[in-house]
C-alpha cells in the first residue's frame, strides 16, 4: 500500500509540474505576441511627427505680391510636407507668385519670384496679354519714397492741346492759321487701378563697384536713399498707347495711391475751365481773340 501511495504522489507531482510548465510556456508566447503587436503600433506614432509650413489663406493669383494677410502657418505630418515648402511667413511676404496658389495649398519657394527684373522675373510672371511700360517718375509721389511694387495707383494727366489749325486765314487769304482756344487745358484720370509691377532705382554710391557699373537695381522693399529711375507697369497694349500719347503731347503726370485692395473703377469727370466755372460759379471770361 505504501508503494502504491508513493506512485500516486509522484504522478500528481508530475502533473503539477507539467501544468506549471504549460502555463509558463503560454505566458512566454503571450508576451512575444504582445511585443510583436506593439512594434508596428510604434511606427505610426513616429510618422505622425508634425511641422509648421506656410499655406495660402486665400486665392493668390499669378504675379500677386504676397502680403501677410494672404498666408498663414499650418501643421502637417512631416512625411506629407514636400521639399522646398516655406516654413516661415517672412520667407514669402513680398515675393511674387509665378502661378495661381489656392486656399490651403502649401506654398513652395520655387513657385515664388523676387519682384525684380534682374532675373527676368517680370517678363516671366506678367500676363501674356500685357506689355511692360516704364513710366518716368516725374511727379512728386514717385520721388518721396512711398510707392512700392504691388501698390495700386491711378495716373492723372493735365494736358493743354495746341491751338487748332483753321483753313481760312485772316482777310480770307485761304492760308491755314492758328486760332486761339481760350483755356483748353483739361485734367483727366488717364488710367485707374493699375498695379505697380516693380520700381527701378539707382544703386546708392555705397553699394560697391559692381553696383556702380550696372547703375541700377530693382527693389520692392524700402529704397532708402536710392533715387527712382522708372515705375514699371504691366499694361494692356491700348493703355500703354494712352500713356505714351499723353507724355508725347507734353502732358503733366501725377500719381495717386489707392488702398492695396481697391480695384474699383471710379466714375469721374475730366476737369477743364468750364467744369471749374460751373462748379464755383465763375463768370465766363471773354476769349482773347488775336488780331
Amino acid at each position: 500500500m505504501a508503494s502504491s501511495r508513493r506512485g500516486w504522489v509522484w504522478l500528481l507531482a508530475g502533473l503539477v509540474f507539467a501544468l506549471l510548465a504549460a502555463l509558463l510556456a503560454m505566458a512566454a508566447v503571450e508576451a512575444r505576441v504582445q511585443q510583436a503587436a506593439g512594434e508596428p503600433a510604434a511606427r505610426p506614432g513616429a510618422a505622425e511627427a508634425k511641422a509648421a509650413v506656410v499655406v495660402a489663406a486665400l486665392h493668390i493669383p499669378v504675379t500677386h505680391a504676397i502680403t501677410e494677410a494672404d498666408v498663414s502657418l499650418k501643421e502637417f505630418p512631416v512625411n506629407l510636407i514636400p521639399d522646398g515648402a516655406a516654413t516661415s511667413i517672412e520667407q514669402v511676404v513680398g515675393k511674387v507668385s509665378m502661378a495661381d496658389i489656392y486656399p490651403g495649398e502649401i506654398i513652395l519657394l520655387l513657385r515664388l519670384a523676387e519682384p525684380d527684373v534682374r532675373a527676368e522675373n517680370v517678363a516671366f510672371t506678367m500676363p501674356q496679354d500685357k506689355v511692360l511700360f516704364a513710366l518716368p517718375p516725374d511727379d512728386l509721389m514717385s520721388r518721396i519714397d512711398l510707392l512700392r511694387a504691388g501698390d495700386v495707383i491711378d495716373i492723372l494727366f493735365s494736358l493743354t492741346p495746341k491751338a487748332e489749325m483753321m483753313g481760312a486765314g485772316a482777310g480770307g487769304s485761304g492760308e491755314e492759321s492758328e486760332q486761339p482756344l481760350g483755356d483748353p487745358m483739361f485734367t483727366t484720370d488717364a488710367l485707374q487701378a493699375q498695379h505697380i509691377t516693380a520700381i527701378v532705382v539707382e544703386a546708392p554710391a555705397s553699394a560697391g563697384t559692381a553696383a556702380q557699373a550696372t547703375g541700377q537695381r530693382v527693389a520692392q522693399e524700402a529704397m532708402g536713399a536710392a533715387r527712382p529711375q522708372a515705375i514699371l507697369l504691366a499694361l494692356a497694349p491700348q493703355d500703354a498707347l494712352i500713356l505714351k500719347y499723353f507724355r508725347d503731347a507734353g502732358g503733366k503726370m501725377d500719381i495717386v495711391l489707392r488702398h492695396r485692395q481697391s480695384e474699383e473703377l471710379f466714375d469721374v469727370r475730366s476737369v477743364n475751365y468750364d467744369y471749374i466755372k460751373d462748379r464755383y460759379g465763375l463768370q465766363q471770361a471773354a476769349p482773347a481773340i488775336g488780331r
